[in-house]
């Protein structure tokens, strides 16, 4: 059975510190003396390692869905592909209907669903 103790201010602030410390060393923060700290700036390298590491993971989640896969959810995947297709071509479209639907499609989450897992 767990004890609930107050935590003491003195406690907090040495997490506080220790986390920033973390942060700084993992250059995710800058020091700046007698002032505080900042975020660092992100970088090009920094994004392209974010889009990599995306690839990476994408194609994982994607060869896990491939073994999951139903025929209905083929055919759902298929008429998504055919509307974004379509709305692509259509002039006529306004730009924020077409990229409302193309979020409705969840992009990023699919290939968790299809996988059958939960990504958070």
């Amino acid at each position: 059975m767990k004890a609930n103790l107050p935590i003491s201010t003195t406690l907090v602030k040495l997490l506080q510190r220790e986390a920033l410390i973390v942060l700084t060393h993992d250059k995710l923060l800058e020091a700046l003396p007698r002032i505080g700290y900042i975020v660092t700036k992100i970088t090009t390298r920094d994004v392209l390692e974010v889009f990599h590491l995306r690839i990476l993971l994408e194609v994982e989640a994607i060869g896990l869905a491939v073994e999951k896969i139903t025929n209905k959810e083929i055919a759902e995947l298929i008429s998504n592909n055919r509307k974004e297709v379509e709305l692509s071509k259509n002039p006529s479209v306004d730009d924020k209907q077409f990229h409302a639907y193309l979020l409705n499609c969840s992009f990023h989450t699919e290939p968790f669903l299809l996988a059958k897992c939960d990504p958070w």
